[in-house]
């Protein structure tokens, strides 16, 4: 009977959380007049009262009582409104602003709440995944709205809010305002935070606070999560994401002690310093392009320091996890060592060629172009650092605009190939890539398998490539077009922005500030896609079918 009540107020309380995100999104979305905020300050408090009402049931249905506390941290703010508006000297506690974050905090805590009335509705782990990235763009681009983010008389409407929420969330790094002259350090810290989730990856950041929280998972979290990480148990699992955060960690702090020694010098405040190296290690490292100077790197063209560093950090977060996992087992110097799997080794080989192949073409298209003036090693690393961060970090040194058209189209290419599977980066990514072009090898020498480094790659694998990459075209035109349609501006600038925001890059030929309102709609719907994955979502939106126990005749189709 107990736990058939707290199932019950559970999903009351999931629900409730919604009615507290339709609500902010009324109230951020159109104009509140005074009467209006009444009706909405009313609504404020009955939510409150049931919060707080929630959490003292639970507190003497529950036998736990101090585990009820901790992972019920978060509800204890909702007494600050209350308290102000029984103490007239408190009365900021309850001001509209404080109340409404209040609020979202407790979302966030109760987010398990919200999941529990999603596995209700049945959803599957590809819509959980979905909806997940757009709760958290929602509460982004509501902390992002708030007078607090932005500097005072800073024009920031809607719109621009969930287009910045979007960019950082899905480690894009295309912005409408400048990051760091138009944001606030609370501001800066949201997108901070937005960068941070959208690089560890929702479904990793969610099991994050369930841990941290000292919450049980269900059984259904349970296998959602070992279908989403393909693991056997929830041991690994959980180990899988504690070594995802201990090398997302690891590599931003040496990232931001290198960057803090090369800028120390550059800034009066020691602890600015830190700050910019914080920032941009973490964005580094996620891919996300993100700069709090103005002209992104282009004031460090001969700092090789801070070029190579931001480049380290960029391959690490775009090499991705199982290969920064097999590597870390692997052993080089004892006899019995550990092969290295095909999903590791590929990878690094793809990478590598594409990251010596565009240095090679850009440095040969910018050589006495966007590259004179400058000396021959500073040609080779300036060719080498746009080489890595076009797939999809988004960082520039150089002015993108005095690129020729023959080198804009290199980056093109590798804005569309993008990262590897399981990083911080997007595109179609590069086994898919790789496989295509074995595929296409094994074809041209009549071969009827595709053999790697003595393994046989599977139809079904080079079929999943197609697939891919055809979704990906496909999204691209259908945007391409839309832009063409709403946009007066040039052909290829179009088609580079649109390019940059699928691949999750953040490169642009000035194009994003002179984006219409509808524009703006269609880039943030590319980087979603970009981010989440075209297949991903055709897997959400598909319906399960039983496989068929029955095989039609093969029958030849005339191809080329």
């Amino acid at each position: 009977m107990r736990r058939l009540l707290l199932n019950g107020m559970t999903t009351i309380s999931g629900l409730a959380c919604m009615v507290v995100g339709i609500i902010l999104t009324i109230e951020l979305g159109f104009i509140v007049t005074l009467q209006t905020r009444d009706l909405f300050v009313s609504i404020h408090l009955g939510l409150i009262l049931f919060f707080l009402l929630d959490f003292g049931f639970r507190f003497l249905l529950t036998r736990h009582k101090k585990r009820h506390v901790i992972v019920r941290s978060l509800d204890i703010v909702l007494v600050l409104p209350i308290v102000g508006m029984l103490v007239p000297d408190l009365v900021v506690l309850s001001n509209y602003y404080f109340v409404q974050a209040a609020l979202i905090l407790v979302v966030i805590g109760r987010y398990g709440h919200i999941n529990h009335v999603f596995r209700l509705l049945r959803f599957n782990p590809a819509q959980i995944f979905i909806i997940g990235f757009m709760m958290s763009i929602f509460i982004g681009a509501l902390l992002l709205s708030l007078p607090i983010s932005r500097v005072v008389g800073g024009e920031f409407r809607l719109i621009d809010s969930i287009f910045t929420a979007t960019s950082a969330i899905c480690v894009t790094g295309l912005v409408v305002k400048d990051t760091g002259q138009f944001f606030t350090g609370f501001g800066q810290a949201v997108i901070l935070g937005l960068i941070q989730i959208g690089g560890l990856g929702i479904m990793t950041f969610y099991v994050l606070i369930t841990l941290f929280m000292d919450r049980k998972m269900s059984q259904g979290e349970t296998k959602e999560y070992q279908s989403s990480w393909s693991t056997s148990s929830l041991k690994e699992t959980l180990a899988i994401i504690k070594s995802i955060v201990k090398f997302t960690l690891m590599f931003e702090l040496v990232g931001m002690g290198l960057l803090f020694l090369f800028w120390q010098s550059l800034f009066t405040n020691k602890l600015t310093a830190l700050y910019y190296s914080m920032f941009h290690a973490v964005s580094a490292f996620c891919n996300a392009g993100f700069s709090l100077f103005p002209d992104s790197l282009m004031g460090f063209v001969s700092n090789t320091g801070v070029i190579l560093t931001i480049s380290g950090l960029i391959i690490m977060g775009g090499i991705g996890f199982p290969v920064i996992f097999e590597l870390n087992n692997y052993s080089f110097f004892r006899k019995s060592v550990l092969r290295l799997h095909v999903q590791t080794k590929f990878p690094i080989l793809i990478t590598v060629v594409l990251i010596v192949v565009g240095t090679l073409f850009i440095l040969a298209g910018e050589y006495n172009a966007a590259l004179d003036g400058l000396l021959f090693g500073e040609k080779v690393l300036m060719s080498f650092f746009h080489s890595v961060s076009a797939r999809t970090a988004g960082f520039n040194a150089l002015d993108l605009t005095t690129f020729s058209s023959a080198t804009l189209l290199v980056i093109l290419l590798l804005m569309f190939i993008g990262a590897s599977p399981g990083s911080t980066g997007g595109g179609i990514k590069t086994t898919t890539f790789g496989v295509l072009l074995y595929a296409l090898w094994n074809t041209v020498q009549s071969r009827s398998k595709i053999e790697l480094y003595g393994r046989t790659i599977t139809t079904v694998t080079v079929m999943k490539a197609m697939s891919i990459i055809m979704l990906f075209l496909l999204v691209i035109m259908m945007a391409f077009y839309g832009l063409l349609l709403t946009e007066i501006l040039d052909f290829f600038p179009v088609m580079f922005e649109t390019v940059s925001a699928m691949g999750t890059v953040g490169y642009s030929l000035d194009t994003t500030r002179l984006l219409t309102d509808s524009g703006k709609w269609i880039v943030i719907a590319l980087m979603f896609f970009g981010r989440v994955g075209p297949l991903t979502i055709a897997f959400a939106l598909a319906r399960k079918r039983s496989k068929p126990n029955y095989k039609y005749p093969e029958e030849q189709i005339l191809l080329g």
